[in-house]
């Protein structure tokens, strides 16, 4: 439904279609990664859409959107450049309110709580919080 089939270089690729694939970059930045690029910016900002706010309505992520679109109005006025890191107290309450709201996020945050037990997760974490780009 929220994909399509492209064709590239002669082979049949499944892909989402633009107003999906703006949702699934904001909510990547927003979410996950914690630094909005300039080519966050541009697929928000190019592909968004109704589509994109009913299915981020659906899926719960509309605070991502909501970011990203801020975010996009910044940049636009100068205030913001990019890549822009998320302050650490916003991210956290962002990600704080998504685990509140979304059973389905709730649900697969235990597979994420077994991870802090990794003897790997010190260095992990401390590349996500420190990090500036990718």
């Amino acid at each position: 439904m929220h994909s399509r089939i492209i064709e590239f270089n002669g082979t049949e690729v499944r892909s989402l279609k633009s107003y999906a694939e703006a949702l699934v970059t904001a909510s990547h930045a927003i979410y996950k990664e914690r630094i909005y690029t300039l080519n966050d910016y541009f697929t928000v900002e190019k592909w968004t859409s109704e589509k994109t706010i009913r299915l981020a309505q659906e899926l719960k992520c509309e605070e991502s959107l909501k970011t990203a679109i801020n975010l996009n109005r910044k940049i636009r006025l100068g205030a913001l450049e990019t890549p822009y890191k998320i302050p650490t107290p916003i991210w956290l309450a962002i990600l704080t309110r998504k685990l509140q709201t979304d059973s389905l996020t709730r649900a697969s945050s235990t597979g994420i709580l077994k991870t802090l037990t990794s003897k790997r997760i010190g260095k992990l974490l401390t590349s996500k919080f420190t990090r500036e780009t990718y």
